[in-house]
């Protein structure tokens, strides 16, 4: 049995992310990732722009000024911006190669944002990965 202290801090972090809404933001972003992947793969390139479009938006629709959030985070939500911009611009291209090629980075992007606020890489468990990265994200705040 537990005391329950523990579970209140995950529900204190869990009300951060909630409430600054990354935790619906990451889930649908994944669903357009891999619809992306896919649009990508069979060359369907309107699609392809139109989710561009979608995912670069995301960000924007988060108050971001609401909460204390390290200086790290909006770093790499730059490297997330340029990575989305360089991909629409392969997509408008039509540009099979350079698409696949920018696709990769993008999502490097997402990943090295998951890397840097989590310590603890379940490989196994990915739907941990959002839970962890915020943990890690707002602990101490």
């Amino acid at each position: 049995m537990s005391c329950g202290k523990a579970e209140v801090q995950q529900e204190e972090a869990g009300e951060w992310y909630t409430e600054l809404g990354l935790e619906e933001m990451g889930k649908q972003m994944k669903k357009d990732t891999q619809l992306l992947t896919r649009k990508v793969s069979e060359d369907s390139w309107d699609e392809a722009v139109g989710l561009c479009n979608k995912i670069g938006k995301y960000f924007a629709k988060l108050d971001l000024n609401k909460f204390d959030i390290p200086k790290d985070f909006f770093e790499l939500k730059q490297e997330f911006e340029k990575s989305t911009e360089r991909l629409l611009l392969a997509c408008q291209d039509k540009d099979d190669e350079m698409a696949k090629i920018r696709l990769e980075v993008f999502k490097k992007s997402c990943h090295h944002c998951h890397v840097i606020f989590r310590k603890d890489l379940d490989a196994s468990n990915r739907e941990l990965d959002f839970d962890v990265a915020v943990d890690k994200l707002y602990k101490d705040k």
